[in-house]
């Protein structure tokens, strides 16, 4: 009896499990998608943000070797008018139109070597993904004297006696030309 009974139940297939499990697997592919896209732009944010770092850190030595080249001197460095030798001890006269606005392109004055002074070193790691395309470049502007209590910046600069300031200015590359940083620092060195 129970063999008639399954043999008379109808037998349709609606075939619902087939369209709901094609809905779903459409959903699921299209969040992974997504979710895909989404990573591939935090990457690319990421490394424009490492490239950037890259390029502040290299201006960032370029400055610092300015800074410990005017510490390094005996005395005040001697201000010219045009293209200025570290061996001699020269730097640029304030505000001239040959270095006034530095460009952001490792053009004109930057890639100009009787103009601005390089860094010097290799700072980069090419496996590592660190550094900056180009050796970072600086120049130094000399701002004037400073020497009465009137002329000071400050209680320790006072102290110090007579001081000269200067105005770093660096340029540097990331591990590309996406990436480039102009920085300038004013720095008082002290004269006894």
């Amino acid at each position: 009896m129970s063999v008639i009974a399954l043999q008379n139940m109808p037998s349709k297939q609606t075939g619902a499990v087939l369209i709901t499990s094609i809905v779903l697997l459409i959903i699921f592919t299209m969040l992974g998608v997504a979710t895909m896209r989404t990573n591939i732009t935090d990457i690319t944010v990421q490394d424009g943000i490492k490239n950037r770092n890259n390029a502040f850190q290299c201006a960032e030595a370029a400055l610092r070797s300015g800074e410990t080249w005017l510490g390094d001197l005996s005395g005040p460095a001697y201000a010219v008018g045009a293209n200025p030798l570290q061996s001699q001890s020269e730097v640029w006269e304030v505000n001239l139109t040959a270095i006034r606005n530095p460009s952001l392109q490792l053009d004109g004055l930057w890639a100009d070597d009787t103009k601005t002074w390089s860094y010097g070193a290799a700072l980069i790691n090419a496996d590592a993904n660190v550094g900056c395309k180009t050796d970072p470049r600086y120049f130094i502007e000399a701002l004037g004297a400073v020497s009465s209590a009137s002329d000071s910046l400050d209680y320790e600069s006072m102290a110090k006696g007579k001081s000269a300031m200067y105005r770093v200015t660096s340029y540097s590359t990331g591990m590309d030309d996406s990436a480039t940083v102009v920085l300038q620092t004013t720095y008082l060195q002290p004269i006894n």
